[in-house]
């Protein structure tokens, strides 16, 4: 667990600037044991359906991910 906060901590630019353009404005995982939850803000008129997928139109958040 303590690998996934280090790497979480540490996003890479490239990633943090494709969540801003897809309008996601502030994003907060909390993590309590095995459970996670994930806290985030977004533009007005951000769908996840249509968005999250835009991500990975990007190389370096496929590699990000992988």
């Amino acid at each position: 667990m303590s690998d996934y906060k280090d790497y979480h901590r540490n996003a890479w630019p490239e990633v943090v600037a494709r969540l801003r353009e897809i309008g996601i404005s502030e994003m907060r995982i909390y993590l309590l044991d095995r459970r996670m939850f994930m806290y985030m803000e977004a533009v007005d008129g951000f769908d996840p359906a249509r968005d999250f997928p835009k991500l990975n139109e990007v190389p370096r958040y496929r590699e990000w991910m992988s």
